[in-house]
């Protein structure tokens, strides 16, 4: 079973009317139209939980019921959280903003082995039997310093130490030197319409040039680099850059003028590898 929870904190954004709101019976226009020369920042949160039927044998509890309620089931988890760093550039003649957009951190929370007991429960401690083993990459601070158990671990005598740790450790770091070199702080443009919706993003191709060169000398594992391209334009390619700031990052807005009372809808599906999201 995969549940996924967004969660968005906007520090700090304008949307601003372009018609006149001084007789409040006429409709309004409500349009994406920040103040050129300003700037924002936006956290972007998403939690994906993957919990696995229990291996028990039913046989085991005194019934269906008991199974169900005391069944352990294995769960793995995913948390991301990029932080976003929005400059207004400019407004072209036909009122689009043009945006300088970039990447200010990037963390990712990756869970695995944790056992629960019965059935599962976003977001609920009471029936962990086991937390697991969560390892964090976090472009701002080294690997060791924002997971404890690998502190740990490297304080232990040598011969208890596992045989691939170091190299374990070596990975996550040339993951992490990777999209601080090709991705942080790098920017981009995203062209805004006034119903906010991305109209383009540009100068990825340039980001894209400058990992792939990074990568090659880095990594010279074909299979290896393969893996890190798939992931890479999974969360960070151009489509899904514009389609993540599209349905989780900009309110849809009516092309029409709205009175007071008046509603309106946007259908969106978003795909991410195998996972389908319709909102």
């Amino acid at each position: 079973m995969k549940k996924a929870v967004f969660a968005i904190v906007i520090l700090y954004i304008y949307s601003t009317f372009c018609s006149s709101q001084n007789n409040s019976s006429l409709p309004v226009a409500i349009r994406f139209s920040p103040t050129p020369g300003d700037d924002m920042q936006i956290i972007f949160r998403e939690f994906n939980l993957d919990t696995k039927p229990s291996q028990d044998s039913p046989a085991d509890y005194q019934n269906q019921e008991d199974f169900e309620m005391n069944g352990l089931r294995k769960q793995s988890s995913t948390e991301k959280e990029i932080a976003y760093y929005w400059k207004i550039k400019d407004r072209d003649v036909d009122g689009n903003t043009v945006m300088e957009v970039s990447f200010a951190y990037l963390k990712l929370e990756m869970t695995t082995e944790r056992v629960i007991k019965g059935p599962p429960v976003m977001f609920s401690s009471k029936n962990v039997m086991s937390l697991g083993i969560t390892i964090t990459v976090d472009t701002r601070d080294s690997i060791l310093n924002t997971n404890p158990i690998f502190q740990e671990a490297k304080s232990l005598p040598a011969e208890q130490i596992p045989p691939e740790f170091d190299k374990m450790i070596a990975n996550l770091e040339n993951v992490r030197s990777i999209l601080n070199q090709t991705l942080i702080g790098k920017p981009m443009t995203v062209v805004v319409s006034p119903e906010a919706k991305v109209i383009s993003v540009k100068g990825m191709d340039v980001i894209w040039d400058q990992y792939r060169d990074l990568v090659g000398k880095i990594k010279t594992d074909l299979a290896q680099r393969a893996q890190l391209d798939q992931l890479m334009e999974a969360f960070f390619g151009e489509d899904n850059i514009t389609k993540m700031m599209n349905h989780n990052l900009l309110l849809p807005y009516p092309k029409n003028a709205v009175n007071i009372g008046d509603s309106w809808s946007d259908n969106y599906v978003f795909e991410l590898g195998d996972a389908k999201l319709q909102g």
